[in-house]
């Protein structure tokens, strides 16, 4: 990306950082005569990412709770029901057992985890990163646990506001949620798995395995890329819930896309194809337009509760205000 020093990294964390961190070279340089605080911002954009950054965690957190709770009592309603059918008593033992072997209960519970992380502090130990580069892109990773990263690129070339910050944000954190990234390289395990074994079988001793390689590459690229666009699809979809339940505009914030379609259509790469990983970005902001006539703040109380008390606050020091 470009990044070639600790002064091309802005870091915004929950908490001090652990002090091990400063035997890190790069890292040291940021730790020089810092404050309690953390080391100094040099770009305010980090805080742009952070600030956002919390609320959507927190909405993610939020979220997956409720689907957790829902699995739970929804096994808790089948264990009973189970039961009186066998006219019998369910022990704690089995009902714990059932409850979590659940395939739902252990698809949120990981969730869950993937947010949270393994210690005691929980979301707190997130971090928000900005990278100084020039290409646009945000990220959250399994393999950098509760770190969110965003570059300065993408609010050069895409994010106006934090409306739009926050559907992008929502949507990298959807991935992480959804554990698209364990779907990925299970899919890719399987298929590069499957092409071993038939050019393994190959009767002719590799004289087909040369026309059969080139074939069977080309189809798990399209069988992957096709996984792809379908869990993107899902985390747009995620990732606007995750907005509209902070409190973000969700309709003003799905112009980001409509600017993607504009980058792409003035550089000719509006077309997609079998081998594209990503919807076709006019495609996607058409879905994330729509759907944000739905999945936006005024569905949830709380948002128009925050909305009242604010307009009453503002209202409030208008009346103070010297005249």
């Amino acid at each position: 990306m470009g990044i070639t020093s600790g002064d091309d990294i802005d870091i915004i964390w929950e908490r001090r950082p652990p002090s091990n961190l400063r035997n890190i070279g790069w890292f040291r340089s940021l730790m020089e005569d810092e404050e309690e605080t953390g080391p100094e911002i040099k770009d305010p954009r980090a805080n742009r990412v952070a600030s956002v950054g919390r609320d959507i965690v927190r909405s993610a957190r939020q979220y997956i709770r409720e689907k957790l709770d829902f699995a739970m009592k929804k096994k808790q309603e089948e264990l009973i029901l189970l039961a009186k059918k066998e006219n019998r008593e369910i022990s704690k033992a089995e009902a714990y057992k059932a409850i979590s072997e659940d395939e739902e209960v252990q698809k949120w519970t990981e969730s869950f985890e993937r947010i949270e992380g393994y210690t005691h502090d929980g979301i707190k130990n997130w971090q928000f990163i900005l990278l100084h580069t020039h290409i646009p892109n945000a990220f959250v990773s399994e393999m950098l646990p509760q770190r969110v990263f965003v570059t300065t690129g993408l609010f050069d070339h895409f994010v106006k506001s934090d409306d739009e910050l926050a559907m992008i944000l929502g949507h990298e954190l959807s991935h992480l949620v959804l554990g698209h990234g364990k779907e990925r390289l299970l899919v890719d395990f399987m298929l590069r798995g499957l092409e071993i074994a038939i050019l393994m079988l190959d009767p002719t001793e590799g004289l087909l395995s040369l026309g059969v390689a080139g074939f069977l590459a080309s189809s798990r690229e399209a069988l992957t890329a096709n996984t792809s666009r379908e869990t993107e699809n899902e985390a747009d979809e995620l990732g606007c819930t995750f907005a509209a339940m902070a409190c973000y505009d969700t309709k003003s914030g799905s112009q980001v896309f409509h600017r993607m379609h504009e980058f792409d259509v003035k550089h000719g790469h509006e077309k997609r194809d079998l081998m594209s990983s990503h919807p076709a970005s006019k495609e996607r902001y058409e879905f994330v337009k729509n759907l944000s006539q739905e999945v936006n703040p005024e569905y949830y109380s709380v948002c128009g509760k925050l909305a009242k008390k604010l307009r009453g606050r503002a209202l409030s020091l208008t009346h103070e205000m010297p005249r």
